[in-house]
């Protein structure tokens, strides 16, 4: 197989998660693992710090989020949704102390 042959191969969460384990847990070298599955060793450490750092939630996927970075997504956006709400019923409480006068309406 060519280097860039080899560079366009898309491994699977499931074989990285794999690959790490056995650097990890079962303290293989990464060079040995490297060579056994045919990728670079730069590959397996980036691998391995991922999967040191984020355990089984490692690779989530092109285009996907970890579950907790999907989680912060969620609340940013629910806090600038509330900011907004507290900005207009700011905005109105002005305006109506404003025209009302001290009259009910």
């Amino acid at each position: 197989m060519t280097e860039a042959k080899r560079r366009q191969q898309k491994r699977t969460k499931e074989f990285k998660i794999e690959a790490a384990k056995k650097v990890v847990e079962q303290g293989e070298q990464q060079a040995a693992v490297a060579r056994n599955l045919g990728v670079t060793a730069g590959q397996i450490h980036r691998w391995v710090v991922d999967y040191k750092e984020n355990g089984d939630t490692s690779f989530p996927g092109k285009g996907k989020l970890r579950p907790e970075d999907e989680r912060i997504k969620a609340l940013e956006a629910q806090l600038k949704r509330v900011t907004m709400e507290r900005d207009i019923l700011k905005n109105y409480s002005a305006w109506r102390a404003d025209n009302c006068d001290g009259r009910n309406s």
